[in-house]
């Protein structure tokens, strides 16, 4: 069950906008995070705590830089696209002689007024709605990411349990525990 929603949170994610190379580094990071800690609390015997926070302590670090570099590269893109739609308002200001050709394409007749019942196109309202959906998405991508992380992190230690009974559940009940093979 594990398993299963943390693959349909990856899907889940990615069609909300996330890139499969923020995804992918987040849930397996958030997997072995866990996954490590918690089996080290449930075995602590087993483990040298030492070389395995060291180990854990990296990946934490791989989530925050992989986090930043994300961040850094929608905030470029978003710089790019603001600096791409003021070249055009320029330019459209600019350039009236040389496009008032087009005018009478876009306005349905020759004035650059528009008359009543006449189609107008305006589209940095629409740019801008867009911009900030894609946003909310992707935000709302990460977070479904991170819950799949959380749950691809947890199977490994309800496996650790479910096999080696380190809680004892099994063994005041009467039974034995789980077998690998069975």
């Amino acid at each position: 069950c594990l398993l299963m929603l943390g693959n349909l949170s990856m899907q889940r994610a990615l069609l909300l906008g996330v890139p499969l190379t923020i995804v992918l580094p987040l849930q397996g990071s958030l997997t072995v995070v866990l996954g490590t800690s918690i089996n080290y609390v449930l075995q602590p015997e087993r483990s040298e705590p030492r070389r395995l926070f060291a180990g854990v302590a990296a990946f934490l670090v791989a989530i925050a830089l992989s986090a930043t570099a994300h961040v850094a590269h929608e905030r470029q893109a978003a710089n790019r696209r603001e600096r791409r739609r003021r070249r055009k308002r320029q330019h459209a200001a600019s350039c009236r002689p040389c496009c008032g050709a087009q005018a009478p394409l876009v306005n349905g007749a020759g004035s650059s007024t528009p008359q009543a019942g006449e189609l107008t196109i305006e589209s940095a309202p629409a740019a801008d709605a867009a911009t900030t959906t894609a946003t909310a998405n992707a935000t709302t991508g990460l977070f479904v990411a991170a819950a799949g992380g959380l749950c691809f992190g947890f199977f490994s230690p309800c496996f650790n349990l479910a096999v080696n009974d380190e809680l004892g559940w099994v063994r005041q009940s009467g039974g034995a525990p789980l077998k690998v093979f069975a």
